[in-house]
C-alpha cells in the first residue's frame, strides 16, 4: 500500500487523498504510516473475539440508529463509535450492525471530519463493486475467460460488460420489482424457456410460451411491440406469448 502511494505521488505529483480498501491489503504499521503521510483511508478491522465480546456487552443505549441512502436491503443500521490507538496513532473505530452480517462490521478510518453515515455509505460503495463482480462471475463466468492471450481476455471482459448492461437495461424497462434483479435471475425468470421463431418476408416473430413471470413482459408491452431492425433489411421484430 505504501509503495502504491509512492507510485501515485510520482505519477500524479501528489499523494492520494482517500483510499478505500480491504483489511487484508495492509498492516497496522502501514495504517499508521499512511496517517503520518496524510493519506486518508477507510478500511475494516478484523473482529477478534475480545472485540466482539466488548461490543456484545454494550447496552442498547450505546448504539445510534441511522438511515443509509443506498439501494437494496439493509438501509437502516445502528453504530457505536469510539477512538482507538494503533501504533501510536489515533483512529475512529465504528462498529455497525444491520448490514446483513451476523456480527458487527468494524470500520477503521482516519477521516475525522466525515459523519458516520458518510463513512458507512462510502465503504458500502466498495461492497457494491464486489457484489457486481460476483454477479458477473455467476451470470457470465467472468472468472473463466476463454484464452490467456491478452487481446482475447480484453474482448471477453468487454463482451461480459456489454451483456451485463443489456440485462440491466432490459430489467429497467420492467416492473419496479424486477429492476434490481441480477442478470442470472432475469435470465432464469424471463429468458430461459421454450419458444420458437417464425419468419415472414417482413417480420421475425419470437413466440415464447407463457410462464410464471410472463406477466412482467405483458405489463411492459412486449406483446404489442414491433421493432424495426435496421440491419435486417427493413424487417421488424415482434413478440407473442401463446399459452401452449
Amino acid at each position: 500500500m505504501i509503495e502504491f502511494c509512492r507510485f501515485y505521488q510520482r505519477t500524479h505529483g501528489q499523494l492520494p487523498k482517500l483510499l478505500v480498501f480491504d483489511q487484508k491489503l495492509t498492516t497496522q504499521e502501514h495504517l499508521a504510516e499512511l496517517d503520518e503521510l496524510g493519506v486518508g483511508f477507510i478500511t475494516l478491522r478484523q473482529r477478534s473475539p475480545k472485540l466482539i465480546q466488548t461490543l456484545e456487552a454494550l447496552p442498547p443505549s450505546a448504539w445510534t440508529k441511522t438511515r443509509l441512502d443506498r439501494s437494496g436491503k439493509h438501509k437502516t443500521a445502528t453504530y457505536h463509535e469510539q477512538a482507538v490507538t494503533i501504533k501510536g496513532r489515533r483512529f475512529r473505530q465504528i462498529a455497525v450492525n444491520g448490514l446483513g452480517r451476523e456480527q458487527a462490521t468494524l470500520i477503521l478510518t482516519n477521516q475525522h471530519e466525515s459523519t458516520v453515515k458518510q463513512l458507512i455509505e462510502r465503504y458500502g460503495q466498495r461492497w457494491g463493486i464486489e457484489n457486481q463482480l460476483a454477479e458477473q462471475i455467476r451470470a457470465f463466468h467472468l472468472d473463466s475467460l476463454c484464452s490467456q492471450v491478452p487481446l482475447s481476455v480484453d474482448f471477453d471482459v468487454a463482451l461480459t460488460m456489454l451483456a451485463d448492461i443489456v440485462y440491466r437495461r432490459f430489467a429497467r424497462g420492467l416492473h419496479v420489482a424486477y429492476r434490481n434483479k441480477t442478470p442470472d435471475t432475469i435470465r432464469e425468470y424471463l429468458i430461459n424457456g421454450i419458444g420458437e421463431l417464425r419468419f415472414s418476408p417482413g417480420n421475425v416473430e419470437v413466440r415464447l410460451r407463457r410462464r410464471t413471470h410472463t406477466p412482467a413482459l405483458l405489463d411492459a408491452g412486449y406483446e404489442d411491440r414491433r421493432v424495426e431492425v435496421p440491419w435486417w433489411g427493413g424487417r421488424t421484430l415482434s413478440y407473442s406469448f401463446p399459452a401452449r
